[in-house]
């Protein structure tokens, strides 16, 4: 498989980062293969309101989404977004927490 274009490196590393029993947030863009990879559920929106209603829990959540997407909303986000890992490949994506890694 195309490195580049396969999501499964990405993935095995969300997979090693956030806990078993996590639910994995995809943000604006869906893919099963996330979920396939990563070996977690996964709950999707392209809803803002939904979003940020993730973010305000108190547990850890953890968000896959498109670097464009990160990058339009991180600054006027109204909670502080932690990019935890990215991904360079035929789509940029990013891992984004509610929680700094040391936090966790």
């Amino acid at each position: 498989a195309n490195a580049y274009k396969s999501t499964r490196s990405f993935c095995l590393r969300v997979k090693e980062r956030i806990p078993e029993e996590t639910t994995l947030k995809m943000y604006g863009y869906y893919r099963p293969a996330y979920a396939f990879y990563a070996d977690r559920f996964v709950e999707h929106t392209k809803d803002p309101e939904t979003l940020l209603s993730w973010f305000t829990a108190e547990t850890p959540q953890y968000v896959v989404m498109k670097e464009k997407d990160y990058t339009r909303i991180k600054d006027s986000f109204p909670l502080t977004l932690y990019l935890i890992d990215e991904w360079e490949g035929y789509r940029h994506m990013v891992l984004v927490s509610n929680q700094s890694e040391t936090d966790v």
